[in-house]
C-alpha cells in the first residue's frame, strides 16, 4: 500500500497503542504475581501450577501476536496490500491474539465457577451456571473460526452478533458469580459470633469477590459498548488488549490472597489473646502485688 494514512486512521491505532502500551504493563504484573505464586505456594497441587503455568503462557502469546500486529499496523503499515484490504480486513494477527486471551479468560472463569461449586450447599444451582459459560465459549469459538475464514468486516455481520451474544452471557456470568459468591460468604458471616475471628477474613473475601467481578464485568462491558457503536472503527480493541491481562491478573491475585488472609487470621488470633493472656510481653500484676 502506497501513501499517507489518513488523519482519522492514525486515531483509530493510537488507541490500540495505547491498549497495547498498559497491556504490556499488566503483562510485567501478571509475572511478578506468577513468581510470586510459586515462591509461596510450592505444596499447591499440580493442578493449580499447571493451571497457573497455562495461564502465563497464553498472556506471552498474546502478547507476541500483539507485538507482531503493532508491527503490521504501525511499522509495515500493509505494505504490498491494497488500501481497501489494509482498511477493511482484519490483519491474522488482530484476530489471533484473541484466541489466547480468552483461554484465560476461560480459565479465570472456570476456576471462580468451580470455587462457586465448592463453597456453597446448592450445587445444582452453581451446575446450572455452568450452561451459560459453556454457551458463550461455545459463540466465542465460532467467532474466531468465522473471522478467521472471513477476516473481511464486510463479511461479518453475523459472526459480530455471535461475539456481542458470547460478550453478553460472559458479563451475566460474571456478575453472577461475584454475587453468588459474596452472598454464600454473607450467609457465612451471619453465623458466626459476633467477635468471631474468621468475621474480617469473610468481610475481605465478600469485598474482594465483588470489586474482582465487577472490574471483569466492567472490562467486557466496555469492549463491547465500543464494539456495537464503532464496529468499523478499532477503538474497541484498546480495550479489548486489557481484558485479558484483568482475568488472568484477578485469577493469580485470588490464589495469592491466601497468605494475606492468613496473616490477617493470625493478626486477629493474636489480638484476641492478649487480653486474658499477656500485654507485650509483660508479667499481669497479680493481686498481692499493689499492697
Amino acid at each position: 500500500m502506497t501513501g499517507a494514512i489518513p488523519h482519522s486512521e492514525y486515531d483509530r491505532l493510537g488507541s490500540v497503542l495505547t491498549g497495547a502500551a498498559v497491556s504490556f504493563a499488566l503483562y510485567g504484573i501478571t509475572c511478578c504475581q506468577v513468581i510470586w505464586y510459586f515462591r509461596n505456594y510450592p505444596r499447591d497441587t499440580r493442578g493449580l501450577k499447571l493451571m497457573v503455568v497455562s495461564v502465563w503462557f497464553f498472556e506471552t502469546m498474546h502478547g507476541v501476536l500483539v507485538v507482531n500486529m503493532l508491527w503490521y499496523y504501525l511499522i509495515r503499515r500493509g505494505n504490498g496490500e491494497s488500501p481497501y484490504q489494509f482498511y477493511h480486513c482484519g490483519h491474522w494477527t488482530m484476530i489471533a491474539q484473541g484466541i489466547p486471551a480468552e483461554i484465560c479468560c476461560v480459565a479465570t472463569e472456570s476456576f471462580l465457577l468451580r470455587r462457586v461449586y465448592q463453597i456453597t450447599d446448592r450445587k445444582k444451582l452453581a451446575a446450572c451456571a455452568a450452561i451459560p459459560f459453556l454457551v458463550a465459549a461455545t459463540l466465542t469459538i465460532a467467532y474466531f473460526v468465522q473471522r478467521l475464514r472471513y477476516p473481511c468486516s464486510v463479511q461479518n455481520t453475523r459472526s459480530n452478533a455471535v461475539f456481542g451474544t458470547s460478550a453478553i452471557l460472559t458479563t451475566i456470568l460474571d456478575l453472577g458469580l461475584a454475587l453468588a459468591t459474596g452472598v454464600v460468604l454473607y450467609g457465612q458471616r451471619s453465623g458466626l459470633h459476633v467477635r468471631s475471628t474468621s468475621l474480617p477474613m469473610i468481610r475481605f473475601l465478600i469485598v474482594w469477590t465483588m470489586t474482582t467481578g465487577v472490574l471483569m464485568a466492567i472490562s467486557t462491558v466496555a469492549f463491547m459498548a465500543l464494539f456495537l457503536v464503532f464496529p468499523s472503527d478499532l477503538f474497541y480493541l484498546g480495550v479489548y488488549l486489557l481484558h485479558a491481562k484483568i482475568y488472568a491478573n484477578t485469577l493469580l491475585a485470588t490464589l495469592n490472597s491466601r497468605s494475606l488472609l492468613r496473616s490477617i487470621s493470625e493478626q486477629v488470633m493474636e489480638l484476641s489473646v492478649i487480653p486474658v493472656t499477656r500485654s507485650h510481653g509483660l508479667k499481669l500484676p497479680a493481686p498481692g502485688d499493689f499492697s
